[in-house]
């Protein structure tokens, strides 16, 4: 801020209209105020008497016997709002400070100097008026740009060298961008579903033709698999609850790992390529050779839990039984709970599969209502996306693809595409 608007604001306002004062005028107490501000005060409020408190201080104030024009004038504000503005009428037309302030006829056009010690750039007359760079080394701005022209030299060409680099950089990003748009065009998706009737896994194609499929080697156990992710190697993650096991196998079927997990309920993958377990009243990131890298207490699930990991690594369990969904941070520290039972806005019946969106929001599915909720970052309903009408039916999973459709997969095996 301007020392002239300090100033202005500070010492300069009338307290009554707030605007830059108008004949001030003192009274005893010190305080000042426009002459018609006060005069206007005292008419609405103090008509006829011979006294009157400060609008200030309270102070009581004598009225001389001329009224409010009897009052002294604050001539030292005066001339200092006189003098702000020649400041500001220099300032406006470029013209030398200096000379304004002593009233020179007609005063030159001002321009920039640097002193040699690098602590003056000062506004100064052509006509070489040195008045406020006395014991100054100054030098005209010419004669300082050709002594330091060599020198910016030296350090422009490293710029252009950068930007040149930069310009280069950033064309290749461009056409690698270009590259894997026109990719993600003809690249083919493929989907994972669960098949818990017949114990396995379907692999279809992005028009949901049906590529292959996984039987699970437990199925002797009778416990079908559950949880499906996809890890950072490309491989097929689910588990096995009746023998305890997570198990990584690759698209075509073949086993790639397994490890013991308590009780698991589901899986996700994380960023940094982790399995994240929802077990019966655990939640648990290993390593994906099996290695327990934290883990921490999550209330016991009635029904099966279903576990999506969020953008910042967090993790959100699903507890159908408990109608609410469980937001946890990347170090599995709660965040908030999400849903009560019910119909209405921020009520779900027995929520399952979620999925998170760029932005942190998070598309809970709500099989009890038919409908699909979005929900902040921070755990507040925002709307319904979808419900009966659009025509799902017990929606129990749903992932975003790559074309930024919801791809909603239903109780009786449905699968329904839908544009955000």
């Amino acid at each position: 801020m301007s020392l002239s608007k300090i100033l202005t604001e500070d010492f300069l306002t009338c307290s009554i209209c707030l605007g830059k004062f108008k004949n001030p005028k003192v009274l005893g107490c010190t305080h000042t105020f426009c002459q018609h501000c006060l005069q206007d005060h005292l008419d609405r409020n103090f008509q006829g008497q011979s006294g009157f408190p400060c609008p200030i201080c309270r102070r009581q104030c004598d009225l001389p016997g001329g009224g409010v024009n009897g009052l002294q004038t604050n001539h030292l504000l005066v001339s200092i709002s006189h003098t702000l503005g020649q400041v500001e009428k220099a300032k406006a037309a470029k013209k030398c400070k200096v000379c304004c302030l002593k009233n020179v006829l007609n005063p030159p056009t001002a321009r920039k100097v640097w002193t040699a010690r690098k602590v003056c750039v000062k506004l100064v007359l052509q006509t070489n008026c040195f008045i406020k760079h006395q014991g100054h080394n100054c030098l005209r701005i010419n004669i300082a740009a050709d002594k330091r022209k060599e020198k910016l030299k030296f350090h422009v060409k490293p710029i252009e060298k950068k930007s040149l680099l930069f310009d280069q950089f950033k064309t290749a990003a461009e056409d690698q961008k270009a590259s894997v748009e026109e990719g993600r065009k003809t690249a083919k998706s493929q989907y994972f579903c669960k098949d818990k009737a017949r114990n396995r896994i379907h692999i279809y194609d992005n028009n949901f033709v049906l590529q292959d499929t996984i039987p699970n080697p437990r199925a002797a156990e009778k416990d079908p698999f559950a949880g499906i992710a996809i890890d950072d190697d490309g491989n097929i993650v689910t588990r096995c609850q009746g023998s305890n096991e997570i198990i990584a196998f690759t698209k075509t079927g073949d086993q790639v790992r397994s490890f013991h997990s308590k009780s698991p309920h589901a899986v996700a993958v994380n960023s940094k390529g982790h399995y994240v377990v929802a077990g019966f009243n655990t939640l648990t990131v290993h390593h994906k050779d099996g290695k327990v890298l934290k883990t921490a207490p999550d209330p016991e699930g009635k029904y099966t839990k279903h576990i999506h990991c969020d953008v910042n690594d967090g993790a959100i369990v699903s507890d159908p039984a408990s109608h609410h969904i469980v937001v946890y941070d990347s170090t599995l520290q709660l965040k908030y709970r999400y849903g009560t039972q019910g119909a209405g806005d921020g009520q779900v019946g027995r929520p399952c599969g979620t999925c998170c969106l760029d932005n942190g929001d998070i598309i809970v599915t709500d099989p009890g209502n038919y409908r699909l909720h979005l929900v902040s970052s921070d755990g507040e309903f925002k709307q319904i996306l979808l419900s009966k009408e659009d025509g799902i039916r017990v929606p129990v999973d749903v992932v975003l693809n790559r074309f930024g459709q919801l791809v909603v997969g239903e109780e009786r095996g449905g699968i329904k595409v839908f544009q955000l």
